[in-house]
């Protein structure tokens, strides 16, 4: 048996392994100062505030890299309904201009000519209208009455 180290002239009980252990006060460190003259403490603290500078700021980044994200949506939505308003303005002019030579061509038409000129009483030339003149090859004609 391994608890024959308290045997005394009958089994006895070591009671302290039952109890609880004390509370440890709260320990006061010493931390050990390094070679550059700063203590461990204080080289984790600056740990600590520098891990949490870069995560403010990454923070900070991921925040304004959202929103720009949100802002260049918007321009790009924008930017789109512009584009699609005018190209619903370029078929409206299209088809004006479609429908404007079709009237256009409509009134040129010979037949329409004939008649406005003959509401204005004109009439074909005849052959005896037509006046020819000659200019032997000259680049001028002289009119003489």
């Amino acid at each position: 048996m391994d608890n024959l180290k308290y045997y005394n002239d009958s089994f006895a009980y070591d009671f302290k392994r039952f109890e609880t252990a004390p509370k440890k006060k709260a320990e006061i460190h010493d931390y050990p100062i390094d070679d550059s003259g700063i203590s461990a403490k204080v080289q984790s603290e600056r740990a600590v505030r520098t891990l949490l500078i870069r995560n403010i700021i990454i923070a900070v980044i991921v925040v304004i890299t959202i929103f720009a994200s949100l802002f260049l949506r918007a321009e790009i939505s924008s930017m789109r309904r512009d584009i699609n308003q005018i190209k619903s303005e370029i078929v409206e002019l299209e088809s004006e201009n479609t429908r404007l030579s079709v009237e256009m061509e409509r009134k040129m038409s010979v037949a329409n000519l004939e008649a406005a000129a003959i509401e204005l009483g004109m009439q074909k030339c005849e052959k005896g209208q037509v006046t020819y003149v000659q200019t032997n090859n000259v680049d001028t004609v002289d009119s003489v009455k």
